[in-house]
């Protein structure tokens, strides 16, 4: 009996082995095989990335499957496949978006994504894709600091409401804080009532001195809305809640403040996804706020990067915005480090992948703050960073965005409507008070912190002071004497090109300054600088060169021919 057991154990260890051992290898056979995070937990990483099972055997998933069939060899063919059907190549989610990697090479990127479950997974299409076998539990917020002495608890919830019979909705109510005196916002859950419909939630904050009459809308009145109303008023996002986030435990010495000299007012925004347009539905969730009179040593504030100057042609099938928060601004705006503790990326329809990376100077690599390889604005992302991420005065942060607008025959500009476009990113961060302003933007390839200094010299231009200045001014005069809009005058060129060889009307600075001149002095003076691009680059394309019988001299007076 004792010999049958033995051998049965040992078969049975013999198996694990061979499974252990099969399943390393498998993870060597693709690039960041042991690095795919947990699409429902970002903290754990799935080990058995072609399995159902995260840490491997049993049924496979459709990547897993896909591997299969290929022989389980990664080749080019294989690594353009989207095996989750999430608009994602297995490439780009596994950190080899070039198809590049071999067998027994480190890949350059880190992964993005797990190629066999479909995200954002809480998107109605993607959990129609995963319904077979992924379900992702809601984690409750799990923070012993709830049970201290002192601490209350309110509920900032929808008054109960119907659930229109669409397939999605968002509905904002906007809601008061205690004022009596300051408190510290320490953690957050969710209040669920409805959850067959409710999709996610978010609270923000409107900034300190906002009065309610400021506001679009009365207390406790239920509104339609868009993601992030009220943007300018209420620009932080206090509370980002999704079924796999499920509640925020803030860092012992850091909290929200609200009250007397803190928030004092906040939008709750509801999103409601009812697939089946089902009749009836009615729902009152909310968040709830977790809060206490015993202030920590800091506050949790919002640090928002990116852009405001967005113009995207139609018909662009991955059109990209790039901008920066240059070491110039985290040196002037951070009197000392800060520590990131979320992370949120806002683009609108047409945006289709965003990246907000961090870089250190003196380093080469950039680390990735926050990645949407897939962007889906009804499904936002609350990135929560398991690991501390500072950032220090002369850091640099990099924002970005790319776009499709095939399905769109007009230019896309900056805006706050779902039919504009955004390029930013949001995060929560203390020290609140070692960051002034709380936001780091660039404007036409410059530092905007820089474009507020009368002293901001840049490429041997006085950026700021230039537009408005008698030097401008004279220039402008000179194009009202000699150009006239629509129609290049011979002696017009001749004033363009001296122009142009100031400092402040070429380079990285131009088209800042293009852009100033024309807020003071009107569209018509830019017409009339641009009344010879044709015929001066025509002359410059003939420099120094025989055309037929007709020899072009540059050096001035430009226009002097022989014939």
């Amino acid at each position: 009996m004792w010999d049958r057991i033995v051998r049965v154990l040992c078969l049975f260890l013999l198996c694990l082995c061979d499974v252990i051992f099969g399943f390393n290898i498998f993870q060597e056979r693709i690039p960041n095989g042991d690095k795919v995070q947990d699409p429902c937990n970002r903290n754990d990483i799935w080990k058995g990335v072609g399995h159902q099972n995260k840490l491997g055997g049993g049924l496979t998933n459709p990547f897993g499957q896909a591997f299969k069939n290929n022989n389980f060899v990664w080749d080019k063919s294989f690594c353009m496949l989207d095996s989750d059907g999430d608009g994602a190549t297995n490439g780009r989610e596994l950190g080899d978006p070039l198809c590049i990697w071999k067998y027994g090479r480190s890949p350059i990127f880190e992964p993005n994504g797990h190629p066999g479950v479909c995200e954002p997974w809480s998107s109605p299409f993607c959990q129609k894709q995963n319904a077979n076998w992924l379900k992702c539990p809601t984690v409750p917020v799990d923070c012993e600091f709830i049970r201290q002495q002192g601490v209350q608890n309110m509920a900032l919830r929808l008054p109960d409401t119907a659930v229109p019979a669409q397939e999605t909705t968002n509905m904002c109510v906007n809601l008061e804080f205690p004022s009596d005196r300051d408190y510290h916002v320490i953690a957050d859950t969710a209040f669920l009532n409805n959850s067959k419909v409710l999709h996610h939630m978010t609270l923000q904050a409107c900034s300190p001195g906002v009065t309610v009459t400021a506001l679009a809308h009365p207390l406790g009145q239920v509104y339609p809305c868009e993601m992030l109303a009220e943007p300018l008023l209420c620009p932080d996002l206090m509370v980002g809640w999704t079924p796999t986030i499920g509640g925020n435990c803030h860092p012992l010495e850091a909290g929200y403040k609200i009250g007397l000299t803190g928030y004092r007012y906040a939008i709750l925004q509801v999103m409601w996804n009812n697939p089946s347009k089902a009749v009836g539905e009615r729902d009152s969730s909310g968040i709830l706020l977790f809060y206490t009179p015993q202030l920590r040593r800091f506050n949790i504030g919002m640090l928002t990067v990116g852009t405001n100057n967005v113009a995207i042609p139609p018909g662009e099938r991955g059109f990209d915005v790039e901008a920066q928060c240059y070491p110039t601004c985290t040196r002037k705006q951070l009197s000392n480090p800060i520590r990131l503790l979320t992370g949120y990326n806002h683009m609108h329809y047409a945006g289709a992948e965003m990246r907000v990376t961090l870089k250190k100077p003196g380093t080469v690599q950039e680390e990735t703050l926050t990645r949407d390889i897939v962007y889906d604005y009804d499904n936002p992302v609350i990135h929560k960073f398991s690991s501390s991420i500072d950032i220090k005065p002369g850091d640099a942060i990099y924002t970005s965005c790319s776009y499709n607008t095939m399905t769109r025959n007009m230019s896309t500009f900056f805006g706050r409507t779902t039919s504009d476009e955004m390029c930013l990113g949001l995060f929560s961060y203390y020290p609140a008070e070692h960051l002034s302003p709380r936001h780091c933007f660039s404007e036409m390839g410059l530092p905007q912190c820089a474009l507020t200094d009368s002293a901001t010299i840049v490429d041997r231009c006085h950026v700021v002071t230039f537009p408005s200045s008698p030097e401008a001014t004279a220039i402008i005069q000179s194009l009202k004497d000699n150009c006239i809009p629509f129609r290049c005058l011979r002696e017009c060129i001749n004033v363009v090109k001296k122009i142009r060889t100031n400092p402040c009307f070429k380079g990285t600075v131009n088209d800042y300054i293009i852009k100033q001149i024309q807020t003071l002095h009107g569209l018509e003076t830019i017409m009339r600088l641009k009344s010879c691009d044709v015929e001066i680059a025509q002359e410059q394309g003939l420099c120094n060169k025989l055309v037929g019988q007709t020899n072009c001299y540059c050096s001035d007076p430009p226009m002097r021919r022989k014939v």
